[in-house]
């Protein structure tokens, strides 16, 4: 007699197939530069003060649109070389100025105020301007 309470192969699950080695992203953890009261600092994200002007460089990992056609906005992960990243926020008034600029994988220069509704949470830079960022193999050749 078959045994019909077996599992038939096409239904098994392999456990164990996704890399341990694989990076986690850390949201919120991104390092940004801002002027402090004795010059330059670079601190992560989430020790920023709200409304701190700063500015940071990484890569558009992931794209948001959201907003009607008429007052189109997004959210831009940024992330960094070490898989850390920030919440970027596009408002209406400057999304037809940056768009072309927002594409996932785009090496990215972004600059704005840190933007803090929950005073316990990372919070989110609100873009001011956004330019392309060299890649990480001409910085290394310029300063070699």
């Amino acid at each position: 007699m078959k045994d019909r309470t077996a599992v038939p192969a096409s239904t098994k699950v392999d456990c164990g197939t996704t890399p341990f080695n694989q990076p986690v992203s850390l949201p919120g953890r991104l390092l940004v530069e801002y002027i402090g009261d004795l010059g330059p600092v670079t601190r992560r994200l989430d020790m920023v003060p709200a409304t701190t002007l700063v500015a940071v460089t990484g890569t558009v990992t992931a794209l948001h649109l959201t907003g009607p056609d008429e007052e189109p906005r997004a959210v831009v992960t940024v992330t960094g070389s070490t898989f850390e990243s920030a919440q970027c926020i596009v408002g209406t008034e400057r999304y037809l100025d940056l768009w072309d600029l927002l594409v996932e994988g785009t090496r990215v220069r972004v600059s704005g105020r840190v933007r803090r509704p929950v005073s316990n949470e990372a919070g989110y830079i609100e873009i001011l301007t956004i330019g392309e960022a060299p890649t990480l193999a001409a910085t290394q050749a310029v300063s070699a």
